[in-house]
């Protein structure tokens, strides 16, 4: 199964709908709780692993209807840290299927620089194994200079580790006197030692299964984006459901920009 699907075929109706949503406001970056693999292959009676590929398919759909759309960025939660608490079987299956598709990524480099997308990796990657880990670096390495769209793949990932990483960067900077830790007062100087530091605010964050929690993905970023639970298993998540997430940005849209504009005042 390809990252970046050029066969993936639209009904007539499908093509009308994307073109219509393009009237109105499109999220430059959108970022999806893939949630609900686990229970996807345990509902059809699938193995566990079947339910990770079926989930990667649907990532595959949402890469390609994406570029369509227009989306600049992409950001998906693939695996928590808190996920190393799951049996050594499932947290073994997960990371060859990790290299498995890191592979196939290198394979696609020619539709990577067609498309001229960016491939980053945001998480502590000292839980990597060597061999994922040079797949990681290679992959980001030669698709660093492409500009047109980028995915971020959150990997080994937490918010929480991400905070107290920047925090941690902030006091070694703070030792050798750059800058005075007392006298930070917003947080400008956070966000530049966070992962998202060279990406754009956060639009509409999608989390499928029908849990409405955050779980410790991107909860500095997404202060002031638009949340959209749906309750379906990732699996399942269609084209359809994309253009609902969308449509709801779009309603909301307004809404959203008139709360940003106050935050700007309020704080200069």
């Amino acid at each position: 199964m390809s990252w970046f699907n050029d066969n993936f075929n639209m009904t007539w109706s499908q093509n009308l709908i994307m073109r219509i949503l393009k009237l109105g406001p499109i999220p430059r970056h959108i970022a999806f709780i893939m949630d609900g693999n686990r229970r996807y292959a345990k509902k059809i009676g699938i193995t566990r692993n079947f339910g990770h590929l079926k989930g990667f398919e649907t990532l595959s759909m949402i890469l390609h209807c994406g570029l369509k759309l227009g989306f600049k960025e992409v950001t998906v939660y693939a695996f928590s840290i808190e996920n190393l608490k799951r049996s050594k079987d499932e947290i073994d299956e997960l990371m060859e299927l990790a290299k498995e598709k890191f592979e196939k990524l290198l394979q696609e480099k020619s539709m990577l620089d067609k498309y001229r997308i960016r491939i980053r990796v945001w998480g502590n990657l000292s839980f990597a194994d060597e061999k994922l880990l040079q797949l990681i670096n290679y992959i980001t390495c030669i698709t660093k200079h492409n500009e047109n769209a980028t995915l971020n793949i959150c990997f080994f990932y937490t918010s929480t580790d991400e905070t107290v990483s920047a925090i941690n960067a902030l006091s070694n900077i703070a030792a050798k006197n750059i800058f005075d830790i007392n006298n930070i007062k917003d947080d400008i100087i956070i966000k530049d030692h966070l992962f998202t530091k060279n990406s754009l605010d956060i639009d509409l964050l999608v989390r499928t299964s029908g849990e409405t929690r955050i779980s410790d993905f991107l909860t500095w970023q997404i202060g002031y984006s638009c949340l959209y639970f749906v309750d379906i298993l990732w699996p399942e998540f269609t084209i359809w459901q994309l253009f609902k997430a969308v449509l709801f940005y779009q309603f909301n849209y307004i809404a959203i920009q008139k709360l940003k504009k106050q935050l700007t005042q309020a704080l200069y």
